[in-house]
């Protein structure tokens, strides 16, 4: 017999019903069959085992024999029949004896089936096309190869590129990125369009790149369009503007606001205090109402105030003159200078009778360290106490208030 086929494989589409499946090609014993079943999904190939998983009839058919499953193939499986004539040679002449030809054409046929079997070994592989003038270089040592993907190098020869054997499959979504076919279009199925979705490029950017952040710090743009960063100040500064570019500066020293309030304060219906003729005369004050600050003192009806700007407001209650035309001033004395800091104005007394008189005096001063004030008054004419109101609540016959702002 001739072999006038040069099929050495056979494969078949399962449907869950068919078992018999024939194998379109000669094969000498049962043993010469390779059957495979194929998941056709995920390319799984499954060895099939003669008497397990199926059995053989027809060898030596020249047409071919029969391969049954047990269990039919399902749908989505693909049955693989491959000829696998074993690479042996068993005929043994023997000299003088007659001429054995069916021993001779049946090798001849076996030899001419493993020569088919390795034609189609070598056309599953990777072969150089026949146009290339010279053949390509040996693969690299397994030593170097290990670990590495295969490569082509300037000449076309087979080199080992750095890598790893990781396989990480790409995903739906990478696909649609690999196929596009410009630079513009993987951007926007990236959704990073410039201008739109990310920042075009700008000189600014190498700026802002070059800088290293530290907490706290400020980037502004400097007197040659260039992007700089004000490293941050101490928990007390303030930001300010130096020559058109921010800064950090100390706090301004925030005006003074301090309040001080002293009375002459008597109990209920205690009528006011009398003052005589003849000079100036120490009015009392002996109460401390307010002091926001805590840097006044009181004493023996004198005032002590530490250095600094003030401006002040105050009333003496003098009571009453019986004298034709009396006339009344108070003013603010500097007791541990012997100064006069302020004079308040001249009251005047018309005619005669009973009139009470409320001095008033108003000013600013500067001292220069700490001095004990008072609030004095001078009379023309000896007074008799002012009736108290005698409400319930105290009574208040001088008063005076300092507002330190400076």
């Amino acid at each position: 017999m001739t072999i006038s086929s040069s099929t050495n494989r056979s494969d078949y589409a399962g449907n869950g019903s068919t078992t018999a499946f024939a194998t379109g090609f000669k094969f000498f014993t049962n043993s010469d069959l390779s059957v495979i079943l194929v998941t056709d999904s995920t390319g799984a190939e499954a060895v099939q085992v003669i008497t397990t998983n199926y059995s053989v009839a027809g060898a030596g058919v020249s047409a071919g024999g029969t391969v049954t499953m047990v269990v039919a193939p399902a749908t989505g499986e693909t049955l693989v029949m491959i000829r696998a004539q074993p690479y042996t040679q068993s005929l043994d002449l023997v000299e003088n004896d007659g001429f054995p030809s069916d021993s001779v054409e049946e090798t001849l046929d076996k030899t001419v089936i493993m020569t088919q079997q390795l034609l189609d070994a070598k056309e599953r592989t990777l072969r150089q096309p026949g146009g290339d003038t010279t053949a390509i270089a040996e693969m690299p040592a397994k030593v170097t190869r290990a670990s590495a993907f295969l490569a082509f190098n300037a000449a076309g020869d087979p080199i080992a590129s750095a890598g790893t054997d990781t396989s990480v499959p790409i995903s739906a979504f990478m696909a649609t990125v690999v196929d596009d076919a410009t630079a513009a279009a993987a951007r926007a199925t990236l959704g990073a369009v410039i201008g739109t979705d990310v920042q075009a490029h700008d000189a600014q950017l190498a700026d802002i790149a070059a800088i290293v952040p530290v907490s706290g710090d400020i980037l502004y743009v400097n007197g040659s369009a260039n992007i700089v960063k004000l490293a941050k100040g101490t928990d007390t500064n303030v930001l300010t503007q130096a020559s058109g570019f921010p800064s950090w500066a100390a706090p301004a020293t925030a005006p003074l606001n301090d309040i001080l309030l002293y009375q002459d304060q008597a109990t209920s219906g205690t009528i006011s205090p009398t003052y005589t003729t003849g000079g100036w005369r120490t009015v009392i004050i002996d109460t401390e109402v307010v002091d926001t600050a805590a840097i006044g003192s009181l004493a023996s009806n004198q005032i002590t105030l530490p250095a600094g700007s003030y401006a002040f407001t105050g009333f003496v209650q003098t009571g009453y003159a019986s004298a034709t035309n009396a006339r009344y001033r108070a003013r603010l004395y500097n007791a541990t200078d012997a100064a006069v800091i302020v004079q308040g104005l001249t009251q005047s007394q018309p005619g005669s009778g009973f009139f009470s008189q409320s001095l008033p005096i108003i000013g600013q001063f500067t001292l220069a360290g700490a001095k004990a004030l008072e609030l004095q008054v001078n009379t023309s004419a000896s007074t008799t106490g002012s009736p108290a109101a005698a409400t319930g609540e105290v009574e208040i016959w001088a008063s005076i208030q300092f507002r330190r702002y400076a």
